[in-house]
């Protein structure tokens, strides 16, 4: 693959991660509800639903418990995939690389060839 390519691959999907999280954003800041279930349990999310006809919004409708389950499951899977995603570039790229301890030894610790360990007493 060219670099052009690759590097086109990389911006198209640095902008989409960042249209979801902002429109994941926004769905929970515009359409946060709660249903209060037959148990008396609450169960809070987010979906765009219609208003009443004065502008008030209205949290009349119902859902499934499988539908409880599939909007909770979405927003898990799409976080997941970024978290995923963002982590599978940052191991590939060489600057986010740990270094190798054994380099990092002689910086931490000076090493005088020839000379034992200070001992206690």
């Amino acid at each position: 693959m060219s670099p052009v390519s690759s590097q086109w691959i990389k911006h198209f999907g640095t902008g989409l991660m960042i249209l979801v999280i902002a429109l994941m954003l926004f769905n929970k800041a515009a359409y946060t509800h709660v249903h209060i279930l037959p148990d008396g349990s609450l169960v809070t999310h987010a979906h765009p639903f219609s208003n009443q006809a004065d502008g008030k919004k209205t949290t009349s409708h119902k859902h499934s418990s499988i539908e409880f389950f599939l909007l909770n499951l979405l927003e898990v899977l799409i976080l997941s995939a970024l978290t995923a995603s963002v982590l599978i570039y940052s191991i590939s790229t060489t600057r986010f690389r740990l270094p190798v301890p054994v380099q990092l030894l002689p910086a931490l610790v000076p090493v005088t060839p020839g000379r034992a360990p200070p001992g206690c007493m």
